[in-house]
């Protein structure tokens, strides 16, 4: 599914438009430009985000309340973190290509910051098939296109995650991050909950938004484990809240902007999903 730019850098092309989102760019503009318009979010400075990762008919406006909390910062690098919904292994994908393709243009993958954390972490590996597989990640790109456009990004894929090694993975983020926070934003991609993984989508969504909202990231971790949530990107929540909980600068405040689930518009119970957005804001740090 590789290929390249004139100058023979390769990208990764786009592999959910014109099913989660429009295929062209035109088109795509306008529907992001309308869910801006629809929401009722008070534009801010948010540090990171929490949005989903499913079709916009699905996302879209919760996507928008997310990223409405940011557009006061002027950001130059954007790392977002999803997870891996097929095959996950052990630790973070990175990938090999040098853009990501969105339907209104590419998004520059920042290889130094990538290099930079894979020397500060051995949990972080070159694993191109997962990102050409996966989509949470994608989901996000024509938003920070929109928003955006100059910014870089570093997308990482979370693989399999214990108490210990998120440990390990948070000292490496803030170590590589940290002096440049003022210029970076954090997009965490996930889901509050999943049919395919959980049993009872409502309330395992209710544990996993109030464990965020209490930052109890080991709390994410150990509920996971016992199968007492099923939201795929869980590990990429406690990733971020470990970061807080090991930085001296940040101190996030999460404030939840908005919920839904696909009942709205898919009436099978039986396969239900939530969704929310939530934005931290720093609280011990200006941005």
């Amino acid at each position: 599914m590789e290929y390249f730019t004139s100058n023979n850098e390769p990208i990764r092309p786009t592999i959910v438009d014109g099913i989660f989102y429009p295929n062209r760019g035109e088109e795509l503009h306008r529907v992001i430009k309308e869910f801006f318009e629809t929401i009722n979010t008070q534009p801010g400075n948010a540090f990171a985000i929490l949005t989903p990762h499913a079709a916009f008919e699905y996302s879209g406006k919760l996507l928008a309340q997310a990223f409405k909390s940011t557009i006061y910062r002027d950001i130059k690098t954007v790392i977002i973190l999803g997870p891996m919904h097929r095959d996950p292994i052990e630790g973070m994908a990175v990938p090999t290509a040098s853009y990501f393709e969105t339907p209104e243009g590419n998004l520059r993958v920042n290889k130094e910051y990538i290099e930079k954390l894979m020397n500060n972490c051995k949990n972080v590996i070159y694993d191109d098939i997962s990102h050409f597989e996966e989509h949470s990640i994608e989901v996000t790109l024509p938003f920070i296109h929109y928003l955006f456009p100059s910014a870089d990004i570093v997308p990482i894929l979370l693989g399999n995650q214990s108490i210990k090694t998120i440990k390990e993975n948070s000292k490496a983020f803030n170590l590589t991050f940290k002096n440049d926070f003022k210029y970076i934003l954090f997009v965490i991609s996930s889901n509050m909950s999943s049919y395919l993984t959980g049993r009872q989508p409502r309330e395992e969504a209710k544990r996993l938004i109030n464990l965020t909202m209490e930052k109890d990231w080991k709390g994410i971790i150990n509920s996971s484990e016992k199968g007492l949530i099923s939201g795929c990107g869980a590990n990429a929540i406690s990733t971020l809240l470990a970061i807080d909980d090991l930085s001296e600068e940040l101190n996030l405040k999460p404030v939840l902007l908005g919920e839904d689930n696909s009942s709205s518009i898919d009436s099978d119970e039986n396969k239900i999903v939530n969704y929310a957005a939530i934005a931290f804001f720093p609280q011990s740090f200006s941005v």
